[in-house]
């Protein structure tokens, strides 16, 4: 064996196959070759490709010899698939640099379509390999361990096709750090780690997978390689300067994307009907001939009808909803036309644009009641709602890449309600979600049947006006500030903004009592916060004394070595806590389970362990 040892392939004609031998393990004392059987007709291009794959990835000094990845590429999917179920596929460094090799290698190639990660063995990655990061290490490898899997996240991000992690199995620690950072998630039900974009049976997997894949391959490579770049930047910007980015990139690229076409209405048709009764304003999108097409004539009319009256205190929340089968197919693709940029364009964008912020303004709920299709545009305004109630037979999609024009704006909104993974799924390939998935995903408040559709909408409309307009106003308003703001701020600005409002409300009655030294519930460190000598009636209240000293226990002897964990808990009958004593505030009265500023403390908490039985409110 030794004697054919040679720094380059060698190549020998027998029984019609052509043998390529390639040294491999360099550096070590052992000389092996790896051999590659190939077809006579494969051609010098694709053998010297095959021959580079070889040459230039590492292997690791296992027994065998092995790579840790193995590459697969066809018909412009590339997938890299972590081989290492004996190490649990951990991401050591040779690990990590094989991945990055596969994943930016041929950026440039046109053909490529999509990339997918996944892996053999039950542990689809456990994380880094701990020997590698160990003390002994030293710093200077352990910040090289980080810092690789660091930039492998960052050319995921750069990549100019999608990412999607293909996931089967446990994922843990860096490994799930990897597969949160891919642009969506396909998981089967038996995997364990976080949300993913997709679950699905594992029977079922590769079909799923399938059927992304061929979505993914029919839109443009420059449009998806173009909303991606946008999709992420977007992420980081306030919603109305997003809006503002989202029209100077995209305008210019509006070209075929008149593959749909809209036909306009008659001049002088009214696009929407309004009706208002008992504090409730229904504005209805009646131009079903064109799917409720959001043309400049049909924005007009919502946006006025959406404005009308702010000052009345009688109205306390508008619905939109729309006749037809489709909810809204977006744009009128007419007015936009393949034609270059223009002003027109703009403004189409920019009234849409107007439409949701004066949601956002608008002193009362906006809500979205959705039968049927929302797609591009429509799913923006949809998305952009303060909340959505659908029926199950609803649908929602953000097609715009299927016909070379990025769902760019559409993207803005759906990010900011659904996880990020799944709103790169249904901007990358443009497949719909049912109602359900919509649900799960956070883009819907409720799914109900088109039966049931009516009766929901009025339990919540009742709901609603059973409320102080002043508080909803003012609440709504600090609700959206604070989504922008760090937490610290955010905290300091709610306070600011409730403590003048703690005597607004007349509806609610005291229930007595005061406070007294007995009720001050006992604390037993590490383990929970007790009321022995409770009164039921005292709903777990806190007062500014027990506040004082449940902040005082979270917050001692935190240099303990030996504490590991702090758990609140309480032991009055089926009540947490009910948020703040308000008889320290004003007149009050209060519901039992978890509520108010009791809510607040258990969403705070680093994770919560609750019953089947346990509910939540923010009253």
């Amino acid at each position: 064996m030794g004697q054919h040892c040679s720094s380059s392939p060698v190549v020998n004609n027998q029984m019609s196959k052509r043998i390529i031998k390639t040294p491999v393990a360099e550096g070590t004392q052992l000389k092996c070759y790896v051999t590659l059987k190939i077809s006579c007709n494969i051609s010098l291009k694709q053998m010297s490709r095959a021959a580079f794959h070889l040459t230039s990835n590492q292997f690791t000094k296992s027994e065998q010899y092995e790579q840790c990845t193995k590459l697969f590429e066809c018909d412009g999917v590339r997938e890299i698939s972590l081989r290492e179920p004996k190490t649990r596929n951990s991401l050591s460094l040779s690990m990590m640099g094989e991945i990055m090799q596969h994943l930016c290698a041929e950026w440039h190639n046109k053909n490529l379509r999509c990339i997918i990660i996944s892996s053999t063995g039950p542990v689809w990655s456990a994380g880094h390999d701990l020997k590698e990061i160990s003390p002994e290490c030293g710093v200077e490898q352990q910040t090289l361990v980080f810092e690789k899997l660091a930039k492998l996240v960052d050319n995921i991000r750069r990549a100019p096709v999608p990412v999607i992690a293909k996931v089967n199995g446990i994922v843990a620690a860096g490994g799930v750090q990897l597969v949160a950072s891919c642009d969506m998630v396909v998981c089967t039900e038996k995997s364990h780690f976080m949300t993913p974009s997709r679950v699905v049976s594992e029977a079922d997997l590769d079909k799923e997978m399938e059927k992304i894949i061929i979505s993914i391959k029919s839109k443009s490579r420059a449009v998806l390689a173009l909303g991606k770049e946008f999709f992420y930047k977007q992420l980081e910007l306030p919603m109305e300067q997003a809006y503002r980015q989202a029209i100077k990139t995209f305008l210019p690229k509006y070209y075929a994307s008149c593959l749909i076409h809209t036909t306009g209405g008659p001049v002088l048709q009214k696009f929407v009907e309004v009706s208002e009764s008992n504090g409730v304003r229904e504005i209805t999108l009646n131009d079903p001939k064109t799917r409720n097409s959001l043309s400049m004539a049909m924005m007009d009319d919502i946006l006025e009808a959406l404005c009308l009256g702010w000052s009345n205190k009688e109205l306390r929340c508008i619905i939109l909803n729309a006749h037809g089968n489709v909810w809204s197919a977006g744009h009128n693709l007419r007015e936009l036309g393949p034609c270059k940029p223009s002003k027109k364009q703009t403004e189409i964008f920019e009234k849409l644009t107007k439409i949701i912020l004066s949601i956002y303004e608008a002193p009362v709920p906006v809500i979205a009641e959705v039968n049927g299709l929302a797609a591009a545009a429509g799913c923006q305004l949809v998305a952009s709602c303060d909340f959505v109630i659908a029926t199950d037979k609803s649908t929602f999609m953000t097609p715009g890449a299927n016909f070379g024009i990025f769902c760019s704006t559409p993207g803005i909104a759906v990010s900011r309600v659904m996880s990020r993974t799944n709103a790169a799924y249904m901007l990358m390939t443009g497949l719909p979600i049912n109602a359900h998935q919509a649900y799960q995903a956070g883009l819907v408040a409720r799914v109900v049947s088109e039966d049931d559709l009516e009766k929901e909408m009025c339990e919540i409309t009742s709901a609603i006006k059973a409320k102080s307009h002043a508080v909803i106003a003012l609440g709504k308003k600090f609700y959206y500030e604070q989504l922008q703001l760090p937490l610290a701020e955010a905290y300091r600005l709610g306070a600011e903004t409730l403590l003048p409002k703690c005597y607004i409300t007349s509806s609610v009655h005291a229930i007595g009592g005061h406070f007294c030294e007995n009720n001050i519930p006992k604390m037993r460190r590490y383990i929970r916060v007790q009321q022995s000598n409770g009164d039921p009636t005292s709903n777990n209240s806190p007062t500014t004394i027990t506040k004082d000293i449940l902040s005082e226990e979270i917050r001692s002897d935190c240099s303990y070595k030996d504490l590991r964990c702090i758990v609140l808990r309480t032991v009055i009958g089926n009540i947490w806590y009910v948020g703040y004593n308000l008889s320290e505030l004003g007149p009050s009265k209060v519901n039992d389970l978890v509520a108010g500023a009791g809510y607040q403390l258990v969403a705070s908490c680093d994770f919560e362990v609750t019953t089947d039985e346990s509910a939540f409110i923010t009253m």
